[in-house]
């Protein structure tokens, strides 16, 4: 996963990654929660080999829940970045951070709808 470096006056910070983020599994988990639950050992199962995500968006689409998915994922992600810039920047680059999210979400986030 790339990282984008945030810069300030000063100094730069390096913004995390997507699982660095911990928006992995547990984020699937908890939107299957949320949205297939008669589905969550199925979801569950998918972690035990190669190719989970793939797997977990074929439900999605099949009950229509993809789009619904890449929104729940999104927020997830500007939440994440939020709360990290916070904990890790003192203040410092908060704005540059959010702004720099937007502007460049797909690059730091490729495969988000692959």
């Amino acid at each position: 996963m790339r990282q984008q470096a945030v810069y300030g006056r000063e100094r730069a910070a390096q913004v995390p990654g997507k699982y660095d983020l911990n928006l992995g599994r547990g984020l699937v988990i908890d939107f299957a929660y949320r949205h297939i639950s008669d589905d969550i050992d199925r979801v569950q199962g998918y972690f035990r080999r190669s190719g989970a995500y793939s797997r977990f968006k074929d439900i999605l689409d099949r009950r229509g829940l993809l789009e619904r998915w890449y929104e729940f994922e999104e927020e997830a992600k500007e939440r994440a970045l939020r709360e990290w810039g916070e904990e890790n920047t003192e203040g410092q680059y908060g704005h540059e951070i959010h702004e720099t999210h937007k502007t460049h979400k797909k690059k730091m986030f490729p495969s988000s709808r692959s």
